[in-house]
């Protein structure tokens, strides 16, 4: 196995802190739609009128911010030849965790920064998410510019 740089190791670490808590805050949502478990009610939901319970908000959380970094932190850590990431990869040049981190970085800043809008006075764990997001951003924009891999 190669030796990982320290940003190498940060990047899979962000992704497992970004997995595990889209676990956790996902499955929290599925099993109590109605936000309890995470301190939410559904009034908090006002201003989305489409959504009247955190069911799809849980299955969002539990897909894109829970599995979804935790393929792409064991994608950083084996690099796997998955032809299916492949497909789906915005940089044909680069192996796919290059593009599913960018995705994903940007995505979890824009999530923040709606949950910012939504319930106007953000707790700690949203701005440490928000920190997580860009902290993705930088770091594989950095390693993107560093190597070619």
């Amino acid at each position: 196995m190669e030796k990982r740089t320290i940003k190498e190791r940060l990047l899979i670490i962000l992704h497992l802190i970004l997995g595990l808590g889209g676990i956790f805050g996902g499955i929290a949502f599925l099993v109590d739609t109605k936000g309890g478990l995470m301190g939410m009610t559904i009034e908090s939901l006002a201003k989305i009128p489409f959504l009247h319970s955190f069911l799809v908000p849980g299955l969002w959380l539990l897909v894109v911010f829970g599995v979804a970094p935790l393929v792409v932190a064991y994608g950083f850590w084996k690099l796997p030849d998955w032809d299916w990431a492949d497909k789906v990869s915005i940089m044909k040049s680069r192996h796919w965790t290059w593009s599913w981190s960018l995705i994903l970085s940007m995505l979890l800043v824009t999530w923040m920064w709606v949950q910012f809008w939504m319930f106007e006075t953000p707790v700690i764990i949203q701005w440490v998410f928000l920190g997580v997001g860009l902290a993705i951003l930088a770091i594989t924009l950095i390693l993107l510019e560093d190597q070619s891999i």
